[in-house]
């Protein structure tokens, strides 16, 4: 049997004692800040990553069956989001633009990702959701892009969205 990279990673786990007691290296584990102090608390530490696993992506891209860090630039894509054991943590966007008629993606992720993600850019085309989905997604939104989406309320009822540009909210 092969090892996998996660049974490599955690051969290496050693128990530690802290100078602080185990209460409070379990609320520093469990309620990082921000993406910098957890990814220099991971780095110095094991400890954090096992409490707390999370994986910090700038931004998560789903573009024609395949997900990817979102950047085009790069090769770097990675299987479903969905069955990872850590949480996602995305600093940037998130874009979903599907293939076929894989209407549930956007709800599919949000199971992991973090609570205190930052997504500052949201744009998904061809998905049913949930509006407490999109509440959930949409905390820090700056820019969303929304393209034959439909926003569903708690009895699957479709809801009417209105928009408003910047401009029109300051007049």
């Amino acid at each position: 049997m092969n090892p996998t990279k996660r049974d490599i990673f955690l051969s290496t786990y050693r128990h530690q004692r802290f100078g602080l007691p185990n209460s409070i290296m379990h609320y520093i584990a469990k309620n990082p800040k921000n993406t910098k102090s957890y990814e220099k608390s991971v780095k110095s530490c094991k400890y954090f990553f096992v409490q707390n696993p999370i994986l910090v992506l700038d931004s998560l891209m789903y573009w024609r069956n395949e997900w990817s860090n979102g950047s085009f630039t790069e090769d770097w894509t990675f299987t479903d989001p969905s069955t990872f054991r850590a949480k996602i943590w995305v600093n940037d966007s998130i874009n979903i633009h599907p293939k076929s008629s894989e209407n549930y993606i956007a709800s599919s992720i949000i199971p992991k990702i973090y609570p205190k993600c930052g997504v500052i850019g949201l744009d998904l085309q061809d998905q049913i959701i949930s509006c407490r989905e999109l509440m959930y997604l949409c905390h820090s939104v700056k820019t969303l892009g929304l393209e034959c989406v439909s926003v569903l309320d708690d009895g699957g009822t479709p809801l009417s969205l209105t928009v408003f540009s910047k401009k029109q909210l300051v007049d």
